[in-house]
This record gives C-alpha cells, structure tokens and sequence, in this order.
C-alpha cells in the first residue's frame, strides 16, 4: 500500500544558502522488523524552491515505512549557477498516522569545496542521545588495468548487509575518479548494516569515454573492523545496475574462480627497487594459483611503493604460504622486498606475509613466506610445501595453420585441489604444426587428476 508523505525543507537564512540545484530524497524506515526504503524522490515542484530562508513543502507518495523514520538520505546534484546550498532541516509528516520526524542538518553542500558534501545522511532528533549513530565507511573502487578502462561517467553504490542497508550513494572526490589501474578511496556515512551481503554499482552517463572496466570493490566496515571484497573483473557499458557478490569460497578446490588481491610493497631504502620481471605463486590447502608474472601498465616496484595486482584462479582453499620471485633481468635487478599482502574472500583478513630483505645475486632472487598470524612482525614459518612435477606434452595437429605464435596456458585439476593458470614456454619454438612440444610444471599435490584447461591468449601475428 502507497502512503502519502510530506517533506517540509527548511533552507538556512545566511547568506548564499539558497540554491538552484535539483535536490532528491530517500527515506527509511522500519515495518515488522525489516528496514525499508521509499526509493529515490526528487523534490519538486511548481515555486522556486530551496531559497534563502525559505520553507518548501513537497508531497511524495511510497511503501509504508513504519510508524518511525530512522534517517533519510539528501542529494543535490550542484547543477545550476547557484549550486551550494545550506540546508537547515527537513521535517517529515506521516499524514496517514498524524505524526512527524524532524532531521536536523546545518550544513552546506557545496562540490566545489568538497563533492562528498553533496550527499548527506541524517538522523532524527534526539537520535544520538538515544545511542543511534552513523558509521564511516571506506569503499576502495579498482578500475582494472586494461586498455580503455576507465569512464567519466557517474558512480554510485548501495551497501547490502545482514540488518540494514544504503540507498544510492554517489562515489567522488575532488580528484579524477576512475582511471585506468587505479584505486578510489571514498568514505560513506550509513548504520550499522550487519555483515555485508552484496554492493549494488550503478553507472550512469559518460559521454564517448562511459565504458568502464571494473576489477573490484572492497568494503570496511568499521564496527565489524572486517573488509568485504566484491569481485567484478568485466565491463559495464551503458547505464547500468550491476550486483556485486561476496565469493562462495566454500564450494571446494575448482569449483568457481576466487579473485586474490595482491599487494606488494618495495621497501624504502636506497637502491630497493627492481626492473626485473616479478612473479608470484600463492599456496592454499587445496592447491596453488600457478605461477603468475606480476605486471601492470605503471612503473612498478620502485622504491617505498606498493603496487597491487588480481590473481583470478580456482579456489585454492585456505591461503598458507607463497613464492615470491624475480628473472635478475634489467640493469637494476637485485630487489629489497619489504613485505606482500593477500586479501581474500577465504580470508576474513588480509594475510601479510614480512621480508625486509634483498632477493638478488647474493641471497637469491626467490623466496618461500609465510604469513604474520601473531603479529610479532615475522612470517611464521610452516612446513615447506612439497611441490610435484608434471610432465605435459602437447601435440599440434598436422593441418596447414595448425600452429600459432600466442601464449598459451594450462589448469590443471585433480581429487586434491587445483593449479591455476600456468603458461607453457621454454626455450625451443613451440606449438609450430606437426609438433610435441614436453613442459615440466610444478605445483602442488593435486592427487588423481580429473582435468585440464588449456587456453591461449590470442596474442600474435598467427594466433589461431
């Protein structure tokens, strides 16, 4: 059943409160113990609203939200020659019951100082006496680091979890939001919302550049202290409303593809960084990722930098050690490695796994580590794992264009677990017609093997 409610916004008398922006609300509530929402309203009507001073009063009609408003969300959207606007309050009647809130605010929205402020989340009354607070939440948005990436165009998100959640919350800052390989950080205002279940990204506009590549959101909830990762890893074209979910890790070694945030931290000391080539293998309980070559399109590994890098693979279980290393390749190749983190849906929280030493000549350029799960500031060093190697031969068939230039890859799964994308090369010309081309991999324990996927990248001037 629609009920009809009225919106009474009251705009501060100071000078240059007034604004002509478009102004929109979303209203919450609770009915029978469910928090629920009126969806997005856009304030208007026939007067020239949100003057100096003034009081405009609004009609909107939505769901029954309970006998009591819990908080309500307000957005300008800065357009117009008079765009910052000081809001003093907004009053809600419920004229079905005969009762109103009062949500106080006092503050200006005004992008050009800060775009955060163009959203605001505002609580009743008398809330915080009566021990109702909102909570800061850190969204970090990667845009992946592919050709094309990035947009211009208009980011919001929703946060869903166990007992609350947000509406439509735009994602910006003062600076260019949205780049190729880059990392967003954002702080949204909402309650305590329970575990998170699912984040809802809307992309809107952008113009020539509003294609959007996006690799991952994360999460923190600050009450919980706990980070939620959101893989995504595709395009968004259009205007678009795309649900994020949490990764199911318990569905087994193989079962589904687990996105493992990577960051690598080159430690600050003179000489420290690398201009080799840095690959890595992370070990779970039920298999290993494969080797994988960590690169982007920056400058990485330099000296006091951390890059971050996604590794796609099948599920590999309980995260226990990795291999980090480098091919001593490039003028400045010895490397002062000072630490790499992990994050992980199998992982409550990032797993860091110390070094603060060289991987050079002298101490040799790779490394086993294990995680820091005391704190003390040191890997605590498990049980060497033991890797086995499988011998692979692959046969191109005898047929003019069999062969091709592209790199190709293999994953390899048994009744054991699973090795991820691991690339064959060696040092002959391989998959050339008529040919057997013999590769040793090594990785973990995989048991009876049940299967392989074998792929190529479509790189080359004969690639098929």
């Amino acid at each position: 059943m629609l009920l009809p409610n009225q919106v009474l916004v009251q705009t501060s008398d100071i000078k240059g409160a007034g604004t002509d922006a478009q102004v929109s609300v979303v209203l919450f509530g609770e009915k029978d113990g469910v928090v629920v929402d009126s969806g997005t309203h856009k304030l208007d009507n026939s007067s020239n609203n949100f003057e100096r001073g003034a009081l405009d009063m609004f009609m909107i009609t939505c769901r029954d939200l309970g006998d009591k408003l819990t908080r309500l969300v307000i957005t300008s959207d800065h357009n117009g020659l008079a765009s910052s606007w000081h809001l003093n309050s907004v009053e809600v009647l419920d004229t079905a019951r005969g009762s109103s809130t009062c949500f106080p605010c006092s503050k200006w929205f005004d992008g050009s100082k800060d775009p955060a402020s163009l959203q605001q989340v505002l609580l009743p009354a008398g809330a915080t006496a009566a021990g109702l607070e909102l909570l800061q939440y850190e969204v970090v948005v990667y845009t992946s680091d592919i050709r094309g990436a990035g947009t211009d165009a208009n980011i919001s998100i929703e946060l869903h979890g166990q007992k609350d959640h947000t509406g439509p919350m735009r994602l910006e800052t003062s600076a260019n939001n949205f780049e190729r390989g880059i990392r967003d950080a954002f702080s949204l205002a909402a309650p305590d919302l329970g575990p998170l279940m699912h984040v809802v990204v809307v992309k809107e506009g952008g113009g020539l550049a509003g294609d959007w590549h996006l690799q991952m959101v994360e999460v923190l909830h600050p009450g919980l202290q706990q980070r939620f990762c959101f893989p995504y890893g595709d395009w968004i074209k259009g205007n678009k409303r795309c649900i994020l979910q949490q990764q199911d890790t318990a569905a087994g070694a193989g079962a589904r593809q687990v996105t493992y945030k990577v960051s690598v931290t080159t430690s600050d000391v003179r000489g420290a960084g690398t201009d080799a080539n840095v690959s890595i293998v992370l070990y779970g309980t039920q298999g290993d990722t494969g080797e994988r070559r960590l690169e982007s399109s920056a400058n990485d590994f330099e000296r006091g930098k951390t890059d971050t890098f996604f590794l796609a693979s099948p599920n590999i279980g309980e995260l226990k050690s990795l291999r980090i290393s480098h091919d001593n390749s490039g003028l400045g190749s010895a490397w002062h490695l000072d630490r790499v983190e992990v994050a992980s849906h199998a992982n409550s929280q990032p797993l860091i796994f110390p070094y603060r030493k060289w991987l050079d000549d002298k101490h040799g350029c790779s490394v086993v580590l294990w995680p820091d799960n005391d704190g003390d500031g040191s890997g605590d060093t498990g049980q060497q794992m033991q890797e086995t190697e499988y011998n692979i031969k692959v046969y191109t068939s005898d047929m003019r264009g069999a062969g091709t230039d592209a790199s190709v890859y293999v994953e390899i799964h048994g009744s054991q677990g699973s090795i991820g994308a691991t690339r064959l090369e060696n040092a002959t010309n391989n998959f050339e017609r008529n040919r057997v081309d013999e590769f040793v991999v090594k990785g973990s324990e995989l048991g009876d093997l049940t299967k392989l996927v074998i792929w190529h990248d479509n790189s080359g001037a004969s690639a098929d």
